[in-house]
């Protein structure tokens, strides 16, 4: 049995058998330990290439953890549990080009479903139907009216033309936006990281969009990661805009076969430019031209429980090892990426103009230790806050602290009460 370092195995363990990853290969066991013979091998190539292995060798050391456990977050659900890496087929309906008028005037939910798979073109899962609210009953209706047809396929139906023509769309950017682009460190030329420092609203999503359309090969893959699964629909909506389906996701919310299969896309090297939360990192890129890490401040790229690790710290060492560019982009950098590009290891570009019409917010800061407080607030705010509300707009309070008041202060000298062991103001209870 030939075998190959990342490969998945059965290995016997007990009465039952269990699944297996191959690390090292001629390992000589200590004197006095018999081992078994591995039961069979998987696959015939390694579900771990050599730069992921790398990565998790590494993460296994520097953050103190049990190796077998780094190497299997980085395989999905199915694998973990020795599921055949391959992809299941599903039945996808798309429709056809018969009128919509075959179907009866009071028929109000075959109507609704007609509209809502006229929404998806590329066409969708019969699990996807069941899950948006429809029936069987009521597809069916359509499929014998000859309204929508199937298919057998574990990826969805090709492109239709509103995908094609992405191909050819280009993002404007802002003479500021394009200044900053050409500061970025390109796909070919090797490892480099760079910090994009980019104030609030300057636009640095559309620089990526830019920086990937004219810059990576359509051999190559690319990872965006985002810190939070919220983020992931509405990041994924602007890049499909442009890139059509190229985009996949990577993130909790997925379901075991969802999961599977974009695994498996990126194991093959499709050149899919891929958009996920902090386990993205751990995919199995073989082709990979850059990484992307928006927000890169954010404390959820930090994982808390298990396998603990930084999502960005990984992403800057993947980068490394695959030696390709990785851009982290913030318009609040963390101190040790800002550290890093004031001393030389990361390049510093900046974006420090506004995007399109937009302009910064009017802040206005107000000593309240000399003014009488109404609910905790000073005249001044509630006259804004009146104001606002009288032109039929919304407002916005934000309340840091516990307790009916943040600090006891006297009015006529504007002494503040402190902690007798410390510095910190004593919060006012009512009770």
């Amino acid at each position: 049995m030939k075998l190959q370092p990342g490969q998945r195995v059965l290995v016997p363990f007990g009465p039952q058998k269990l699944t297996g990853l191959v690390t090292e290969l001629n390992v000589t066991p200590p004197a006095g330990i018999r081992l078994k013979p591995i039961a069979s091998a998987l696959e015939d190539w390694p579900a771990l290439p050599p730069e992921t292995l790398r990565l998790l060798h590494w993460a296994a050391d520097y953050y103190q953890h049990p190796l077998g456990e780094c190497l299997f977050t980085a395989l999905p659900p199915a694998l973990r549990r020795g599921r055949p890496a391959e992809e299941k087929q599903q039945t996808w309906w798309q429709i056809t080009d018969r009128p919509a008028d075959l179907i009866p005037a009071n028929a109000h939910r075959q109507q609704a479903l007609y509209q809502w798979l006229h929404e998806q073109p590329r066409g969708a899962t019969t699990r996807d139907i069941i899950g948006a609210g429809f029936s069987r009953a009521q597809l069916n209706s359509l499929h014998q009216r000859g309204l929508v047809q199937h298919s057998q396929s574990a990826v969805p139906q090709a492109a239709t033309a509103t995908d094609q023509n992405a191909c050819q769309r280009r993002p404007e950017l802002s003479p500021a936006q394009q200044e900053a682009t050409s500061g970025l460190p390109l796909p070919g030329d090797g490892f480099r990281a760079c910090l994009l420092y980019g104030i609030t609203g300057s636009g640095k999503t559309e620089l990526y969009l830019h920086y990937l359309k004219e810059h990576l090969r359509e051999d190559q893959q690319a990872l965006v990661l985002v810190p939070e699964i919220n983020l992931t629909p509405q990041t994924v909506a602007r890049f499909r805009h442009y890139f059509g389906d190229r985009i996949a996701v990577w993130h909790s919310a997925l379901n075991d076969s969802e999961r599977l299969l974009t695994w498996l896309r990126v194991r093959r090297g499709e050149p899919v430019i891929l958009i996920g939360t902090r386990s993205a990192v751990l995919l199995p890129f073989t082709s990979l031209g850059t990484l992307i890490v928006d927000e890169e401040h954010d404390s959820s790229y930090k994982q808390g429980e298990g396998f603990r690790y930084s999502g960005r710290d990984l992403a800057v060492y993947r980068a490394h090892l695959n030696n390709c560019p990785v851009i982290l982009g913030s318009a609040t950098p963390s101190l040790e990426s800002y550290n890093n590009a004031l001393t030389g290891k990361y390049d510093l570009v900046r974006l420090e103009q506004r995007a399109g019409k937009s302009r910064p917010p009017e802040i206005r800061l107000l000593d309240i230790r000399s003014r009488p407080l109404e609910g905790g607030l000073a005249r001044p705010t509630l006259q804004a806050i009146e104001q606002t509300v009288a032109q039929g707009r919304q407002v916005l309070v934000f309340v840091n602290r516990r307790g009916f008041a943040p600090v006891m202060m006297c009015f006529d000298c504007g002494h503040m009460v402190d902690c007798p062991r410390c510095d910190t103001r004593l919060t006012y209870h009512r009770r």
